[in-house]
């Protein structure tokens, strides 16, 4: 969920938090949105803070949740009729999100290591907790 946080200042929070409740050589995965992600003839993100459109089917909808899940940003219908959602989402670059998980581990006077992987859409690290 770190992608849905919305500054910096939350991102590294919520990774300090992560890593302080490891256990001594304990690893996490965590896994976040690449900025360039490759998306099959769709348009890349010239931003990296954006708003993403969540359709909800009609089939799955309570409407008392659905009121109640309306955003700030509200919502709105498509042109099929569904309701449509926007969720926050910051898309990470190259080398983001392993600073992120050094400067939570920096603020908790932690050492860990740090392994990064990437597939099409996603960046992946793999964070473990030094004794």
């Amino acid at each position: 969920m770190l992608h849905h946080l919305g500054t910096r200042t939350k991102r590294v929070a919520m990774a300090a938090e992560l890593i302080r409740v490891l256990q001594v050589g304990g690893s996490a995965l965590i896994s976040v949105w690449a900025y360039d992600r490759k998306t099959a003839g769709k348009r890349k993100h010239t931003e990296q803070d954006v708003l993403v459109p969540w359709h909800l089917q009609g089939r799955f909808a309570d409407q008392t949740k659905v009121d109640a899940a309306a955003t700030p940003h509200g919502k709105t219908e498509d042109d099929r009729g569904l309701e449509v959602f926007y969720r926050y989402y910051h898309f990470f670059k190259e080398g983001e999100l392993e600073a992120v998980c050094y400067d939570a581990a920096t603020k908790l006077d932690t050492e860990v290591t740090v392994s990064t992987s990437r597939d099409n859409w996603n960046w992946f690290v793999t964070v473990t907790k030094k004794g």
